[in-house]
């Protein structure tokens, strides 16, 4: 009998290894099991990521927020009250001074064209 040479035995047999071992880890489930692990990581990665840099900046906008809020209920009653205050004063103006004087034009906008 032919003896085959221990180096290509050798390198035969270590071909059929490989290839075995390629076969085993691209089986489909093999490599969407290795993607999704890799996918996984990434996503953790990311989301640490985003969390601790976004902690400072909501904490940011809602103070910002809670002044906007603040300032807003001093301003709108205040608001509220002195356009009120001008409505009268240019009502009371403008039944004064129907004829052409300065209340009666401005005093128009809420009661129409002031009658001559």
């Amino acid at each position: 009998g032919v003896l085959m040479p221990l180096p290509c035995f050798l390198q035969i047999l270590l071909s059929v290894l490989e290839l075995l071992l390629g076969l085993y880890l691209t089986r489909p489930s093999r490599l969407l099991a290795m993607v999704g692990s890799v996918t996984h990581d990434l996503e953790k990665g990311c989301n640490a990521w985003i969390e601790k840099n976004s902690r400072g900046i909501s904490a940011e906008v809602f103070a910002t927020f809670g002044q906007v809020q603040k300032r807003a209920e001093r301003f709108f009653p205040t608001y509220r009250l002195r356009m009120g205050q001008l409505r009268s004063f240019l009502l009371t103006g403008a039944k004064a001074e129907k004829a052409s004087g300065v209340f009666g034009k401005a005093g128009s906008m809420f009661l129409g064209p002031a009658s001559p």
